[in-house]
């Protein structure tokens, strides 16, 4: 399409791609009809990755915690390795 020119590539991309989306509030991107799909898009894809990326954490990371917290035989009694996973489980879609 652009034969490998990036001066065409940059005006397309200045011609598509708008600013009015920079200053979107959090309720406008949920209800606006301009905006909902694309924000539904993006929050799938958001949860496909967390999903992906929180099955080994939640599978290996209370036996990694455990090793962590417990140096030299003292175990640390703020974290444990279930309120670690629990926090991350939490933050993690949260953010």
């Amino acid at each position: 399409m652009f034969e490998g020119d990036p001066d065409k590539i940059f005006e397309y991309m200045r011609k598509n791609t708008s600013s009015e989306t920079d200053k979107v509030s959090f309720k406008s991107a949920i209800i606006d009809p301009r905006y909902r799909r694309g924000t539904l898009v993006a929050m799938t894809c958001a949860l496909v990755l967390f999903t992906n990326g929180i099955y080994p954490i939640s599978s290996y990371g209370d036996r990694l915690f455990k090793k962590m917290y417990n140096k030299d035989g003292i175990v640390d009694p703020t974290w444990t390795s279930t309120l670690t996973l629990n926090t991350i489980a939490i933050a993690d879609p949260t953010s």
